[in-house]
Parts: C-alpha cells; structure tokens; sequence
C-alpha cells in the first residue's frame, strides 16, 4: 500500500512515495519511471508515515519511519540530499522509546525541521542533526500529522484534537544561532487591529465555541541571554521614529480604577515587560498610552486612541538602544 505521497514544489514531475511494508520510490517523470531509494536501516515491514520534500530542492527529501506495529518503538527519521543515493540517520536527540509519525521539513528556512512522535513535537535547527522538544502546553499525544501553514505549524493528533502553535518566525530566527546573542527582538509579523466586541455572539449551545482567539494585538517576540541583570525596556516608534509607547520591566502597575463588581472581570491590568534570561512575548494592545475615564455601561476605562502604522524597537538593555530597522506594518481593520 502506497502510505504517504511527497509532493517536490519546486519540481512538479518529481514524486516520492513510501509504502506500508517499507520501500521508498522516487520519479522525475511524473510516474512514467520509478526509482527503489530506500535507505539502510529501514526495517523490513515497517511503515513510511511520511515523505516530505524541501520546496526548494527536489532532490532533499524527509521520511519518517514508523514500526511500532512490529514491537519497535524506536524512532527512525532519515534526510537525502542527492535524491536518495545516500541517508543519513537524524533521530539523535529523540526519545529512544517513542516512535516518529511525521516529519516537516520548514519551507521558509532550510534546515528547520518539525517532527512528530506518540508524545509530542520535537524541533531541530540544524537539519536533524539535533532535536529538542517543542511542547508548550501540547498534550501528551500521538501527533499523527504535521502542517506548515505560512507562519503557522498545525498539528494533527490521535483523539486530543487539532492544535495550532502561531507564528513560527522566531524558530526561522532561532536557526540562524539567534540564542547564542545575548538578546534579540524577533522581527514582528503584521498585526491586525478589529474591534473588541461587534456583538455577533454565537449560539447558545452546542454551538458555543471551545477554541482561543489570536492575543488581540501585536505580538512582539524578544529573547535575553543567559546573565542577564537590569530593567528591559521596550520602545514602540512610528513611521517618522517618533516615540508612540514606552514599556520597561520596572514600571510601576498603575492602579486599576474600577468598581469592585467589575475589577474582576472586565478590567485587567497592563501586560508587564519580563527581564528574565530566555524566550518572552509581549503583546501591545496597537494603541497610545493616553487613557480616558467614562462611565459608560459597566464604568470601563476608554484604551486610548488607536495607533498607526509603526515600527517596533529592540529591546534596552544596559543603557543601549537598538532600533529595528523595517517597519512592521499595522493592517486596520477598525
């Protein structure tokens, strides 16, 4: 049985297959020729879960090997780069008693790969070389599937549902040794402005919906080496590199100002600015800091005007600024 098909993007006569016994072909023809590459190693009787093909060279190809059927549970994950004369083995680093569904190989950066195992979603930076685990709050799952969908990666499981991680541009940024700097603001993607409520609420159920919304606002990435000592501060610059929000890890909280019926619920206070070595995310609500007191219905406060097109700023530390250089843009979609 022909169990998993691989598309080459940049190729479209090139086709790889892997079959339910084992075997791996490959054709340049469309199928006119077919080519048996199955690397050493693969047991017989075991199952190709996968074929993944780079999208920029039809000759580099990913499998997954699964033969837990077999009493196996060891992962079997191979690459090729010359069309599948020779493999290399890239299973270092995954857990030697879980076997690997699926592997994805990124289409934006060559190199970062995604693979799937019976307990979760591993990474590696390096082609395979290494893998680590990229968990998160991921249930402990077979993860059956994995699927780059531009710069989100979705995840397919066995009975825990379907799971998106959003946003991989910090992994692209990772594989570049990124870690190794002692900090860096990921590029930010494009943020999208709509209004809180538009009073479209859904059914009452079994329609009620289950899932989480995207962080209403601009997500902005950042990473801090290890040793790091002091306030972080975050600046937010316009399109003419005029100062439109500040944030630093040493603010005070501003008081919240709020009846005690709605503090609760309906008033939150504002994001703080982490300062501790590793990976931080800090959303920023896409307005001014100018705040305006109003007793309309439940006595909220007012957010603020809303901002426009605006570039964002590295993060401060030890005194010195480093501003990013591209724009990211803000699409409105008040």
């Amino acid at each position: 049985v022909i169990y998993s098909i691989g598309l080459a993007p940049s190729a479209p006569q090139t086709i790889w297959i892997g079959t339910d016994d084992g075997l791996v072909q490959v054709t340049h023809d469309g199928g006119g020729h077919w080519r048996n590459v199955t690397p050493r190693g693969v047991p017989l009787w075991a199952r190709i879960d996968s074929v993944d093909v780079s999208a920029t060279d039809p000759d580099t190809a990913y499998i997954a090997v699964d033969n837990h059927r077999n009493d196996d549970f060891k992962p079997y994950a191979f690459r090729t780069h010359d069309g599948g004369k020779t493999w290399q083995a890239i299973d270092g680093g995954l857990p030697r008693d879980h076997y690997v569904a699926v592997l994805r190989a990124d289409p934006a950066k060559p190199g970062l790969l995604y693979a799937g195992t019976d307990t979760g979603v591993y990474v590696s930076f390096d082609d395979g070389g290494a893998w680590q685990p990229l968990q998160f709050d991921l249930p402990t799952a077979w993860v059956r599937d994995l699927l780059v969908h531009g710069n989100d990666l979705i995840a397919g499981t066995q009975g825990r549902a379907i799971w998106v991680l959003d946003d991989v541009t910090p992994l692209r940024e990772v594989a570049a040794g990124i870690a190794d700097q002692p900090l860096h603001l990921f590029a930010p993607a494009a943020a999208v402005r709509v209004h809180a409520d538009n009073n479209k609420d859904t059914p009452l159920p079994p329609e009620t919906p289950v899932g989480q919304n995207p962080p209403a606002g601009a997500p902005i990435d950042y990473w801090l080496g290890p040793g790091t000592r002091g306030p972080v501060t975050l600046t937010i610059l316009d399109a003419a590199g005029h100062v439109v929000r500040r944030f630093s890890s040493a603010d005070t909280p501003r008081p919240l100002n709020a009846e005690r019926y709605f503090a609760a619920g309906w008033v939150k206070p504002a994001p703080a600015l982490a300062a501790t070595p590793g990976m931080h995310r800090f959303v920023w609500d896409l307005r001014d800091p100018l705040r305006l007191q109003h007793r309309r219905g439940v006595g909220r406060e007012h957010p603020g005007p809303a901002a426009r097109t605006v570039r964002a700023a590295r993060p401060l530390h030890a005194g010195a600024e480093h501003r990013w250089p591209d724009p990211a843009r803000v699409a409105d979609g008040d």
